[in-house]
């Protein structure tokens, strides 16, 4: 059995500040939108649907 299906982070080569590489990884663990309150309204109106807990 391989890992070939399984999502993984991309390889850290410095480019990003490690607090935004951790901010990522964990929106993108809970797939919830990464951005600031007015940003989530809009995809919430747009989406119709609620994605802030």
């Amino acid at each position: 059995m391989t890992d070939a299906g399984k999502a993984s982070a991309p390889a850290d080569n410095g480019a990003r500040p490690p607090k935004l590489l951790d901010l990522l990884y964990r929106h993108q663990r809970t797939g919830r939108p990464m951005g600031d309150s007015g940003f989530v309204e809009k995809l919430e109106q747009a989406l119709g649907r609620v994605l802030q807990p």
